[in-house]
């Protein structure tokens, strides 16, 4: 399934109103349907890090930069899940190429 397990959305809902800032950090193969996370301040995909954890954390305390644009786009629902990673703007929640460039400069998806 694409779908993020419920206790996950429940943990975040449950969490918001107890931390200033929000940060949910997504470990998955391939994009997943986000749901209802849209109270959270930011969403990062760190994919399958495996033993290179620690560049996951370098980054989450400000230690290392963000950067990087998603290779996939990350769609709202299943029923909109592009068959290719460029495919598919419509009904996305992060288009492909959607992210951050070295100076932190958010990137909008490419032109569709």
């Amino acid at each position: 399934t694409l779908q993020l397990p419920s206790e996950d959305v429940a943990l975040v809902a449950k969490v918001r109103p107890l931390v200033k800032s929000l940060v949910v950090v997504v470990i998955s193969g391939r994009p997943v349907i986000l749901g209802d996370l849209g109270s959270a301040d930011a969403v990062v995909a760190a994919w399958l890090p495996g033993t290179e954890g620690t560049g996951v954390a370098d980054v989450l305390l400000g230690d290392e930069p963000f950067v990087g644009t998603t290779p996939y786009t990350w769609p709202k629902a299943a029923a909109d899940a592009p068959r290719f990673g460029k495919a598919a703007c419509d009904g996305a929640v992060y288009s492909f190429g959607h992210g951050l460039d070295a100076a932190g400069k958010l990137l909008g998806p490419p032109a569709c």
